[in-house]
């Protein structure tokens, strides 16, 4: 039975442009390095952080129940939960394989979180 955010997840992807790679038969594309993906929630931005460090991700749950959000991103790569201004919450940063990214989303919550590649 899907979720009413796998719905809305699938919603979205609907409406995203068609992306192709070219290959030769028989063949599946890999991941490229840097791919980021999310489970369990939208993807509402996905843009440079402000001073060039990084990615910000601003992840939503569009729905009235409560959901949990995976966050699949390079190893080593550290999830900081931040303000709509990018400056830390001061919740508990995430190293990417270390430990598991899963965030906890409320009904119609956001999440804003800055990716930064391993040092």
């Amino acid at each position: 039975m899907a979720t009413d955010a796998r719905l809305a997840a699938r919603s979205a992807a609907f409406r995203t442009p068609v992306r192709a790679w070219q290959l030769r038969p028989g063949s599946t594309a890999a991941p490229a390095a840097g791919a980021i993906r999310v489970d369990g929630a939208l993807l509402g931005v996905l843009k440079p952080a402000e001073d060039g460090g990084g990615i910000v991700l601003r992840l939503t749950n569009p729905t009235s129940a409560a959901c949990e959000a995976r966050v699949h991103a390079p190893e080593g790569a550290s999830l900081t939960p931040v303000r709509m201004d990018e400056q830390p919450t001061g919740a508990p940063v995430v190293r990417q394989g270390a430990a598991e990214s899963v965030w906890p989303l409320a009904p119609f919550a956001t999440l804003t979180l800055r990716v930064e590649p391993s040092a």
